[in-house]
């Protein structure tokens, strides 16, 4: 989880204690850093494409996520990414 980001104020999750919630408050966006156990995914047929917000939900909701919040540089969209390229020197 990472501070929100001005284009997604609400946030996706809440994260008290190292829990996750989908209800509750200080809610905090997604940031793509996650470890999954792969019996979230056991519906899932091979090769098949879905999105992961259902299974982070299901998942969430019935109390088996944990979660920790990252304070660092977060780079999750192509203008973040371009940002930090600009900042680093040319090797």
């Amino acid at each position: 989880m990472v501070p929100n980001p001005p284009f997604h104020p609400k946030g996706d999750f809440a994260l008290t204690d190292g829990t996750l919630a989908i209800d509750g408050v200080p809610h905090y966006t997604f940031g793509n850093i996650s470890f999954y156990d792969t019996r979230m995914f056991r519906d899932l047929a091979p090769g098949t494409r879905r999105a992961l917000t259902p299974y982070c939900r299901e998942t969430i909701g019935a109390g088996r996520a944990s979660g920790e919040l990252y304070e660092g540089r977060n780079v999750s969209t192509p203008v973040q990414l371009q940002a930090l390229d600009d900042e680093l020197p040319i090797r």
